[in-house]
This record gives C-alpha cells, sequence and structure tokens, in this order.
C-alpha cells in the first residue's frame, strides 16, 4: 500500500513540531491528516493488521493532542493523552498475554481513581476498566523536596489531617501497604486527607487511600539532574 506523500511529509511534521502543530500547521492540512488517516482505519488490508491498526489509532489522537486548542492548564489535552496511553497499555498486555510489565509513570497518571479535580488524568484508572483485578499501584513520593520545606513538615507532624501524622516517623523511608489497611478499616479508603503534594496530586485534599495500592514514603528525596 502506498501513502499519499502529503500524508507522510505532514505527519512527519506533526511529530517535529508537536505542540507546536497548531500554529504550524495549517486547519486545511489539520483536516487532511484528520481525515486521511479515519480513511487508512476503514482498509481492510491495515485492519487486518492489529500493530498497524493501533499505530494509527495512536497517530488519530496524536493529530487531536498537538492540535487542539487549549490553555497552560491542559484541561483538554489530559484527557486525550491519558485515554490513549490506556489504550497502548492494554494493546501491548494484551498481545503479550505470558508477559508481566512494570510501568513507571507519574503517580497521578496512575492512579486507580477517577475524581472530578483529576481532569482526566486518569491512565490507570482507564487501564483498570479495561483490566479488572489485574494491576499493582504503587505511589511513591519524597518528605523532603521543594515545595515543603522544615517548618511546613513539623506543622504537618501536628494536623492530624495530613498523610505525614500517620507515620511513625519522618527520618525512615517506609512502605505502606494501603489495602491491608483499607481491608482491616474500610472507611480508610474514603479518608479525605492531605498529602503536602508529597505525591503531586492535584488536590490538596484527595481519597489517597484509594488511589494507590501501596505508598512508599523516601525521607530525604534528591532532586534529579542533568548534564548539559
Amino acid at each position: 500500500m502506498i501513502l499519499d506523500k502529503e500524508f507522510t511529509r505532514l505527519t512527519k511534521n506533526l511529530m517535529v513540531y508537536q505542540y507546536k502543530s497548531r500554529k504550524k500547521l495549517t486547519n486545511k492540512e489539520v483536516n487532511f491528516l484528520k481525515t486521511y488517516t479515519n480513511q487508512l482505519l476503514e482498509n481492510n488490508t491495515i485492519l487486518s493488521n492489529v500493530l498497524w491498526t493501533q499505530i494509527l489509532n495512536s497517530l488519530k489522537s496524536a493529530i487531536e493532542l498537538y492540535t487542539v486548542k487549549d490553555n497552560n492548564s491542559d484541561k483538554k489535552r489530559i484527557p486525550i493523552r491519558d485515554k490513549q496511553m490506556a489504550k497502548n497499555l492494554d494493546f501491548l498486555v494484551k498481545d503479550n498475554p505470558d508477559k508481566k510489565f512494570l510501568v513507571w509513570i507519574a503517580n497521578g497518571h496512575m492512579s486507580k481513581s477517577n475524581e472530578d479535580w483529576m481532569m482526566g488524568q486518569t491512565m490507570g484508572y482507564q487501564f483498570r476498566e479495561l483490566n479488572p483485578n489485574t494491576t499493582y499501584h504503587i505511589a511513591f513520593g519524597s518528605m523532603r523536596l521543594p515545595p515543603r520545606d522544615e517548618k511546613d513538615i513539623q506543622k504537618a507532624l501536628k494536623s492530624d489531617k495530613t498523610i505525614l501524622s500517620l507515620l511513625p516517623s519522618i527520618e525512615n523511608n517506609y512502605f505502606i501497604d494501603a489495602n491491608q489497611i483499607v481491608n482491616k478499616k474500610e472507611e480508610i479508603k474514603y479518608l479525605e486527607i492531605n498529602d503536602l503534594n508529597i505525591f503531586n496530586n492535584l488536590s490538596k485534599k484527595s481519597k489517597l487511600f484509594a488511589h494507590f495500592d501501596a505508598l512508599v514514603f523516601i525521607a530525604n528525596g534528591e532532586e534529579v539532574t542533568f548534564d548539559k
């Protein structure tokens, strides 16, 4: 099957420009990409190939993701991205039924929940909907890292509404089995608690024990640095 040269050119530009594509590509070019991709997804030869069907569906989402009109909140882009991430992971898992996968992503995106304040940042939730009872979600967080300072931490320890108040100490690392805690005391699952942005939640208070199967607390985190 020979692809239209214009489709190949514009697809390459989309991958290069990414989020700048909305300004770099004309409306006519974007509409052509969308129409041609949809036509390919109706082709029987392509539909007989599950890999290429998945690739083209991902491209279809990428076109929307990189050209949708949005603001700095990414309110429109996030749901598009997370939905396709869940579908891509679902494809990989279904295509490799004898394999186990370790997926390393930001805490928020792999949450098991679907609360309104997450604004569609729910890749983990959507994947679980496609694959019930097949995943284990571990959140990692550092207690001593910006935006928290020592004053914030000491204040949090005195409040029973913060996650740190539930720990035996803030001088050690801890692995908290959230599932085990919920199994013993189910109401904990619905407890709204301030996580001090340790686990990068968008909300100051959340049902933290409903989001993850386990919580890993790192006493002294280290900010990532990159070689120049």
